[in-house]
Order: C-alpha cells, then structure tokens, then sequence
C-alpha cells in the first residue's frame, strides 16, 4: 500500500507511515466490502472488464496486472492515496477463488438479475428519479414528502433512464433481460414510494419540531423584545 509517483527514500518513508496507520484497516475494509458488492452484482465477469467495471460501479481505480494476454490479479489505487494488491485485501476475492464469476474467460460480462443486489440497485434508482423528479418540479413549494404521494411510475420514467446509474445496469443486461429491468421498476415502485414517502415525512416533522423548540427559547429569552402573538 503505497504511492503511485513516490520512489527511493521518500517512498520508503511513506510506506513505513502508512503502514502503521490506524486507518489504513479501515480503507481495506471499505475496499473489500466494495469488491464483494461488485461480485455480488454479476454472474460472469469477462477477465479484461475487471478494470472497467469497478471503476463504473464503485468508482474505484483498478489497473490489471498482466504478463502477455494473461491477467494475473489486480491492483487498486484508492482515493485514500493507498494502493492494494487484490492478496491484500482478501486471498478471498481472487479470481481463482471465484470461479463461479470468472469461470470462463469467454463469456459475457452480465449482471445476475436473481441477485438481491440486483433488487437494491433498482430501488436506488427509483429513489433517485423521485429525487430528481421534486427538484425539477415547477411546485418545489410543497415539501418533499408531500411530492411523493403524487408522483406516478410513469413521472419518474424520464429521469430514470437519464442515470448513470441506470445506463450502467442496461449496458450489461441481455436483450430479454432489459425487459425484465422495466418489470423489476414497476414492481419495486411502490415499495420504495411508500417507505420513502415514510422516511421524508418523519424528518420534516422533526424539522419542524425542532424549529418550534427554537422558537419557544427565544421567546422565553426575550430575545428580540416581542411578545407572545
């Protein structure tokens, strides 16, 4: 775990200091979770987007280490300014490990669609097109909670398909799969709406509670003179 522009005494002297650092166990962990959530997402990965994907879905910079056309693991340039090799996060995120995802150097880089990081993914978006879809509406005047309760599937379908995010998961579906993205939309809509919906709606009303209790201290103060009308 060192720096990528470092060599000689200085680089020495930055990997002795971070290798000691109380948060270098921290980065690792965030790290590895990051890899296996990636794992988790796909059910083949097609050796030579191993860099791509990461980078796409976790924003995390990977360089593959390659002898001729071989690739023989990787390594992460984190945002830490650390650099792991794979090994050194866990022996098990290798891919000799994970046969089930790097199988057969041949096939497809494809999401699995029966995985539940598929289901979160989708629930993401749709959260985010609700988002989306409060700030470009012309009645930004009513809270956001109140904004939910009214917007359809078919209101959030624009922004939905203008994510990153969303390009992302369609780029490696199947034809028939990219079908089954729109049903999983539909089916997973009113569930996030109604907790969504739930969650706004108790935070407003803490705000506004906590804006009271303020209000109800300055009057008792006599801050700015003024009675209790």
């Amino acid at each position: 775990m060192v720096y990528r522009r470092l060599s000689g005494p200085k680089l020495q002297k930055v990997f002795g200091t971070h290798s000691t650092s109380k948060l270098l166990p921290t980065h690792r962990k965030r790290l590895l979770k990051q890899i296996e959530i990636t794992y988790g997402l796909f059910k083949s990965i097609r050796p030579n987007d191993l860099a791509d994907i990461p980078k796409e879905y976790q924003s995390i910079a990977i360089k593959l280490d390659k002898r001729g056309e071989a690739t023989n693991g990787y390594t992460i340039y984190d945002k830490s300014g650390y650099v792991f090799m794979e090994t050194e996060l866990s022996p098990n995120i290798r891919r000799d490990k994970r046969s089930n995802i790097f199988e057969n150097g041949e096939e497809f880089t494809e999401i699995n669609t029966n995985n539940k990081q598929f289901t979160l993914e989708v629930q993401k978006l749709i959260k985010a097109a609700f988002q989306t879809c409060y700030l470009k509406s012309k009645q930004q005047n009513r809270l956001f909670s109140e904004s939910i309760r009214t917007i359809k599937l078919e209101n959030i379908l624009p922004y939905k398909t203008q994510s990153k995010n969303y390009v992302f998961l369609e780029r490696h579906l199947t034809k028939n799969q990219k079908e089954l993205l729109y049903k999983v939309l539909a089916k997973e809509f009113l569930l996030v709406k109604k907790k969504l919906c739930k969650q706004e709606t108790k935070k407003e009303r803490e705000t506004l509670e906590n804006k009271f209790k303020l209000i109800g201290k300055v009057l008792k103060k006599d801050v700015f003179n003024v009675g209790t009308k």
